[in-house]
This record gives structure tokens, sequence and C-alpha cells, in this order.
């Protein structure tokens, strides 16, 4: 375990030099983003500006009339989506959770094993300390474990990590937000 441990520990240093070289300086910018509500916001704008759009414009590619159809199709559950994700941020600034140290990208394509089974986490181009449920929002959440069900999914997880308190409306929060980005990349 403390083998595994050291091989975290570049992610970490990286995140304290980052911005002004200290971990407070980014514990702040963090719980700035959140208290504004800055976290998904632009998301949610270029959300808000593709459905106010896909009723004027004429698309020619076949692709962006498929978009545009199904954009319409859900657009009252987007819209619901932004608006539980609003709601969620605010409750969870009312909680001050604890941060740590994040991955941001936490599923099973950026978790490698090599042939001495040692764990290895990669792909940390985006860091961030933030509550433990921005990166525990993918464990149930079917992002991959192949073959077993959303609780067997958990409960596999969790019998690894060790269970831990999670706030429910965080990851609820964080889905939303990764739905919403998943749709602003379109």
């Amino acid at each position: 375990m403390a083998r595994q441990l050291e091989k975290l520990q570049a992610p970490v240093s990286f995140i304290m030099s980052k911005q002004s070289g200290s971990i407070s300086n980014e514990k702040s910018r963090y719980e700035y983003r959140v208290l504004e509500n800055k976290t998904g916001q632009q998301d949610i704008e270029v959300v808000n500006i593709y459905l106010d759009q896909i009723d004027g414009d004429i698309f020619q590619d076949e692709t962006a009339l498929e978009l545009r159809e199904f954009l319409r199709l859900k657009r009252s559950q987007i819209l619901d989506l932004i608006r539980c994700a609003e709601q969620h941020v605010d409750v969870i600034k009312t909680l001050s959770p604890e941060l740590v140290v994040c991955h941001t990208d936490l599923h099973a394509g950026n978790v490698l094993i090599a042939s001495d089974q040692s764990l290895y986490l990669v792909d940390w181009d985006e860091p961030l300390l933030a509550p433990r449920e921005r990166d525990l929002m993918f464990i149930g959440g079917a992002q991959g474990f192949r073959g077993h069900s959303l609780s067997e999914e958990e409960q596999l997880f969790y019998q690894g990590y060790g269970r831990v308190k999670t706030i429910p409306q965080a990851l609820a929060y964080y889905r939303f937000e990764r739905i919403i980005q998943d749709i602003a990349a379109f």
C-alpha cells in the first residue's frame, strides 16, 4: 500500500505547486468556483444556447439534424437536469464538504493494473481539490465494471476502497454536471 501511495505523490505535488505554490490557494480557488456556481456554468450556458438555436437554425448536415432532433425531444429533460444541478450546488455550498485530491476523470479506462498487480491512475490532466464525490460519482454510475449491475459495481468498489460517508446531493450534482459537459461537448 505504501508503494501505491508513493505513486500518487506526483499528482499531489503537482496540485500543491500549481498556481502560487500553496495547497490553500488551490482550495480557495475551488471554493470560489463552487460558491459562485462557476464549476459547470459555462457548459450550462453552451447547452442553453444549443436549446435556443435548435428551432430557428437550418441544418444541412445529417448528423446535425439528428442532434437537433434529439435535443428537441429531450429539451424538457435537459432543462430539468440543469435546474437540478443548480439546486444541488446550492445544497453543497451549505455543507462545506472536505476537499481532497481528485483525479476528475476516474473511470476504468484511466486505471491500469500492471503484471505485478500494481495499480496506476493515468490521465491526470485536470487534478483538483474537491469534495471526494467529484471522483466517487463514477462509482455505481455504470462507468466501467462490465458484466455487473450498478449495485454489484458499487459493492465491489467499496469492498476495496473502504466505506466512506458521502453526500448524496454532491454525487448527484457531479453526475448531472458530467452529463451537461457531454451535451456541451457536442
